[in-house]
C-alpha cells in the first residue's frame, strides 16, 4: 500500500500495524474507522471489500485520508468528527487507535498533531468516551477493536466491565499495547 505522511498527522506505526493485523473484516461490512490518520486501516478494510468510513478530529487526517484512499484505490468516506458528534448510522465494525499517552497539560501542544496522542492525565479521556458511547453505533452482533495501552488503568477497567476479550498486544520498552474486542 502507498501511503503519503503530513507533519500533522500520526504517522502509522507499532500501535497501527498491531491493530491492522489482529482485525477481521468480511466483504460488504459496514465499517467504521475511528480516528483514521493517514487512513491505512480504513483503506485496507475497504480492499477487502467493506464500506468504510473513516472519521478523525483532525482536519488534516481526514484530508491524508482521503488523499491516500485515491492513491490506493480505496473507496472510503472521510468525516472530520470528535468521535461519534458527525456520525450516523451503525456499523458492523468499529476500529479505534485513541490518542492513548498520558499527557499533561504542560506536555500539550497547540497543534493538530496533540490530538493523536494525547489522552488526558492518564491515558484514557478519549478512550473512555469512546466506550461510553459506541454500543449505540454498533449492528446486532456488531464488533469493536480497540486498542489500549497498559498505562491507561482506567480504561483497563471500563474494557473489563464491558467483558472485552484481549486478543493482541505487543511489549514496548515502556508499556504494553493490547488489541481488545469488544
Amino acid at each position: 500500500m502507498n501511503i503519503e505522511n503530513h507533519s500533522k498527522v500520526y504517522k502509522s506505526s507499532d500501535d497501527t500495524f498491531l491493530l491492522l493485523k489482529n482485525i477481521e473484516i468480511k466483504k460488504g461490512e459496514d465499517v467504521l474507522d475511528m480516528g483514521t490518520g493517514s487512513g491505512i486501516i480504513g483503506i485496507s478494510c475497504a480492499k477487502n471489500g467493506a464500506n468504510v468510513t473513516c472519521v478523525d478530529i483532525n482536519p488534516y487526517a481526514v484530508a491524508l485520508c482521503r488523499r491516500n484512499a485515491e492513491l490506493n484505490n480505496g473507496d472510503v468516506k472521510g468525516v472530520e468528527s470528535d468521535l461519534f458528534e458527525k456520525i450516523k448510522g451503525r456499523f458492523d465494525v468499529i476500529v479505534f487507535n485513541p490518542p492513548y499517552l498520558p499527557t499533561s497539560k504542560n506536555e500539550r501542544i497547540d497543534d493538530e498533531i496533540n490530538s493523536a496522542w494525547d489522552g488526558g492525565e492518564d491515558g484514557s479521556d478519549v478512550t473512555l468516551r469512546f466506550l461510553n458511547s459506541f454500543k449505540k453505533y454498533l449492528k446486532k452482533n456488531g464488533r469493536c477493536y480497540l486498542l489500549v495501552s497498559s498505562l491507561n488503568k482506567k480504561a483497563l477497567k471500563k474494557i473489563e466491565e464491558l467483558d472485552g476479550k484481549l486478543t493482541a498486544e505487543k511489549k514496548m520498552f515502556f508499556e504494553k499495547l493490547m488489541v481488545f474486542l469488544l
